[in-house]
């Protein structure tokens, strides 16, 4: 992934705003059966199309997760199909809630 995509649905060469979380920002990990943790990686640094920028000045998380399913599944069939359940969205959900914490800034690319 590039610097000009959107972070959020992915299309490539997309990205006009830039969302720049707080310090304090969220973390969103995962957790196995035995206890592990994996936390996500995440620099603070959220790149947006206009359509994405639209929903998250929106804070529609659901219309985030609808259009980012819809560009990404025909390129990660593994992820979305209907074998896949609700990881993926339940991961998502709360890494695109956590742009839209107070104290986010938007910038223009």
């Amino acid at each position: 992934m590039s610097k000009a995509d959107c972070d959020f649905c992915n299309l490539a060469g997309t990205a006009r705003w830039l969302y720049v979380l707080p310090e304090d920002r969220p973390v969103v990990a995962l957790t196995n059966d035995e206890g592990l943790i994996m936390v996500l990686p995440d620099d603070g640094l959220w790149r947006a199309c206009i359509g994405c920028a639209a929903l998250v000045d929106r804070e529609d998380v659901i219309g985030l997760i609808v259009r980012a399913e819809r560009h990404m599944a025909p390129a990660f069939p593994d992820m979305f199909g209907p074998q896949s359940g609700d990881m993926w969205k339940a991961v998502a959900s709360a890494r695109y809630a956590a742009v839209m914490m107070p104290g986010t800034q938007k910038r223009r690319i």
